[in-house]
């Protein structure tokens, strides 16, 4: 995770994010992040592949990627709760506090 000083800030850091992982990457429909891009690729025949998401919640960018050694890829769909955890975990700083798992 990555805090900016604000939401323009974060805007900007989520979009070179992204840009690190185009063409590959599409918007992606996270209801509970303010925004996701997701995708999947692998570095060549029969060799290590990858799926992330990257999030922007508030000021906050955070991202989510799973590696594989031979394939195949994962489907970025498959992301979706360890996600959905990292954006409990990006609220929790915002709020000021500390970022856990933890049940109350």
């Amino acid at each position: 995770m990555t805090t900016y000083k604000d939401r323009g800030s974060a805007a900007a850091g989520f979009a070179k994010e992204q840009d690190h992982y185009d063409p590959g990457l599409e918007s992606y429909a996270l209801v509970a992040a303010d925004e996701a891009v997701a995708g999947s690729g692998c570095m060549g025949q029969n060799t290590g592949c990858f799926s992330i998401i990257i999030v922007r919640e508030g000021a906050i960018v955070g991202w989510v990627n799973l590696n594989t050694e031979n394939g195949p890829r994962t489907d970025p769909k498959a992301l979706n709760s360890a996600t959905r955890m990292l954006v409990e975990r990006m609220r929790q700083l915002q709020d000021g506090e500390r970022p856990t798992a933890q049940l109350p």
